[in-house]
């Protein structure tokens, strides 16, 4: 509960790399589930967000909006959705340009029978002129 109201309270504040890191590694060996995962929240480098997303292993709900997800990541998210007892109820990976490897990776996550998502969101903004 304390990390919790940590991650709420510095929404404002920006997180360089090592204390993104830091902050997923107290996630990971905390004992505690975090309620929700906003990568959006904080205000990181580009790219220094990903640093967090280990931490999905420990959360119910995460956000991954527009973070420019790679298929590292994709991976990640794939291993948080098989592991025994994950907590990970929702997922949100909208507006990432996903690729058919990245895609695949999340699919054999969902497969998985310890996976316990039930909601997951895809959406995408493309635009197409015609």
């Amino acid at each position: 509960m304390e990390i919790q109201k940590y991650l709420e309270s510095n929404t404002k504040n920006h997180l360089s790399s090592s204390m993104c890191s830091l902050l997923a590694y107290v996630l990971l060996m905390s004992e505690e589930v975090l309620d929700e995962l906003n990568l959006m929240m904080y205000r990181t480098t580009l790219g220094s967000h990903m640093r967090l997303l280990p931490a999905v292993r420990c959360c119910r709900k995460a956000k991954l909006c527009e973070c420019y997800l790679d298929d590292t990541c994709c991976e990640t998210v794939a291993l948080a959705l098989q592991i025994p007892n994950s907590p990970l109820i929702e997922l949100d990976m909208s507006d990432n340009d996903l690729q058919d490897s990245g895609v695949k990776l999340l699919s054999d996550g969902l497969k998985s029978p310890n996976c316990q998502l039930t909601k997951l969101r895809l959406k995408s903004q493309m635009c197409f002129i015609c």
